[in-house]
């Protein structure tokens, strides 16, 4: 079941144009084998079962609502139900914010844990991304970073940041990458130089040393 909203928004020649500025979307799949149910894509909490272990004939229910009021700017909210174990699975609600000197990334992320058994139920997954980036002089010099956190552990489990700087033939990239992932923490610091139309050139942390990368 597929319900869409549109409106009207200046097209590329300045004429006013159909523009789509939310879609709702829920669906629901019926398997007549129903161990397809473990190898289905489309549903981010694949695999999935019946109580007992036994595959299941349906699938969640998964909604995917989105809304785009401009073309800088979407809002995405998604959920899926199981209908074995009448439990909610995961939500989502994510943003992107697209401009031409700068961007803006975030999303969150809840998964439940799906059992018959009631007291072991809970929160499996809690997280937090986010990333931005910035042009401080279009092309030439732009800064960009990520991060990633966890609200069950409370733990920022990495995090970096880049700067860029292109010239006409070249770009030198300076990268600071930090990890933490199974109590063991981890810093790195990379340089490179990207080559147009040959590849990539430079230090690429511990472990790596120097060496091309696949042309770009």
């Amino acid at each position: 079941l597929v319900q869409r909203f549109s409106s009207k928004r200046p097209g590329a020649g300045g004429r006013a144009e159909p523009y789509e500025c939310l879609n709702w979307r829920i669906s629901q799949t019926y398997y007549a084998n129903a161990d397809a149910a473990q190898y289905d894509p489309s549903y981010a909490s694949s695999p999935f079962g019946a109580p007992g272990g036994d595959p299941a004939s349906l699938s969640p229910i998964q909604s995917r609502f989105r809304f785009r009021p401009t073309r800088q700017f979407s809002a995405n909210f998604d959920l899926e139900y199981d209908v074995n174990f009448k439990q909610l699975k995961y939500v989502s609600l994510s943003t992107n914010a697209n401009y031409t000197r700068a961007a803006l990334q975030a999303s969150w992320f809840r998964g439940n844990r799906v059992t018959d058994v009631v007291e072991r139920r809970g929160l499996n997954r809690d997280t937090i991304r986010g990333s931005a980036r910035l042009v401080l002089w279009p092309g030439k010099v732009g800064v960009d970073g990520s991060a990633y956190y966890d609200l069950l552990t409370k733990d920022l489990k990495q995090w970096n940041a880049r700067l860029r700087y292109d010239v006409q033939c070249c770009g030198f990239i300076a990268e600071m990458i930090h990890s933490d992932y199974n109590a063991k923490q981890n810093k790195e610091y990379r340089f490179s130089i990207e080559l147009a139309n040959i590849g990539t050139v430079g230090n690429f942390g511990q472990g790596q040393g120097n060496g091309f990368r696949s042309a770009r």
